[in-house]
């Protein structure tokens, strides 16, 4: 162990997940993180966490998944046994093949993991920790792809 402090990330592969955990390394974390697949991308992120001096720990997990979920916290325990930081990022459910084959993911991943990491994290965290739950609103509507006809998503023109 490295003395250093220890965060955790949820969905910690890509965009704003890695991009979290490139800085947490910056700013003196050791991070332990999850991504639900894509193995050479999250070696990426590993990679330059510890490019900052930081110790990484890239995990394979759905954390909508509770053996998953368990095993994650295991290991990270067995890592290092106290987190200070959980950023609960893992977020999504609007792909087709996941929807097609489960049509509650969506509420799994967004609400139900989030919970579920939270319960399985927080006896690692000692007083005075703190987590961050983050999510972005995703929408498809006619005025997030930038339409602004009228009738249109957002008619700027519209009394």
């Amino acid at each position: 162990m490295s003395g250093r402090r220890v965060a955790v990330v949820t969905g910690g592969s890509r965009g704003i997940g890695a991009a979290t955990c490139r800085l947490l390394a910056a700013r003196g974390f050791d991070v332990a993180f999850t991504y639900r697949n894509k193995a050479a991308r999250a070696q990426e992120v590993a990679d330059q966490i510890e490019q900052a001096g930081a110790a990484p720990l890239a995990i394979q997990a759905d954390i909508t998944d509770a053996g998953a979920l368990a095993m994650f916290v295991e290991r990270s325990r067995a890592w290092h046994p106290a987190v200070e930081l959980l950023v609960l990022n893992a977020s999504g459910g609007l792909e087709r093949d996941l929807l097609a084959m489960d049509p509650d993911y969506p509420m799994r991943i967004n609400r139900d993991a989030q919970l579920a990491t939270l319960d399985a994290v927080l006896p690692l965290m000692p007083g005075g920790s703190t987590v961050v739950f983050r999510r972005a609103c995703r929408t498809r509507s006619a005025a997030h792809r930038g339409d602004r006809r009228p009738g249109r998503g957002h008619d700027h023109r519209a009394a």
